[in-house]
């Protein structure tokens, strides 16, 4: 009997796993993180609520750093919106993550000059990404600076 029982401790654990599964998927969230689609749920629950980050900074606004990031220029992008989703500490550093929805924007050139002679903005797909930002933990004066970029998913532009 006793080369049965890690078999039975195995089967335990499965079964702990799975009901634990089924809980959250009944219950339709999981508290404390930010869904989004494309980003898997274990991702997910190493971020901490954005509403937390103030107790490390009381002078962050999620709103505010939206915007800014909103308003950070990327070539060939029109970012649409912004949510921050999450953050984390990591080797000294804060990092929120972001998802940025922007659509691409095409140019075509004057074969003339090199310039750009028209903007299509309507035949640009629309694409989400996670932008991971970062400063260093404590200095609350800094400014965010973009660590990596995530494309999520593409759809076309109505």
């Amino acid at each position: 009997m006793d080369s049965f029982e890690p078999i039975a401790a195995v089967a335990i654990i499965i079964a702990v796993i799975a009901v634990l599964i089924f809980i959250k998927k009944k219950n339709g969230s999981e508290s404390g993180t930010s869904r989004i689609p494309g980003v898997s749920t274990a991702e997910n629950v190493l971020l901490r609520p954005m509403a937390d980050y103030k107790k490390l900074d009381p002078g962050f606004d999620s709103s505010r750093f939206e915007r800014e990031v909103s308003g950070l220029y990327v070539e060939n992008l029109e970012v649409l919106d912004v949510m921050a989703r999450g953050w984390k500490q990591e080797e000294g550093w804060d990092r929120i993550f972001a998802t940025i929805r922007a659509r691409v924007i095409e140019h075509t050139g004057d074969d003339n000059n090199g310039q750009a002679a028209s903007v299509n903005e309507a035949a640009g797909k629309v694409e989400v990404y996670e932008w991971e930002l970062e400063r260093e933990s404590g200095n609350t004066a800094s400014d965010w600076s973009l660590r990596g970029v995530r494309e999520i998913s593409q759809e076309t532009s109505k």
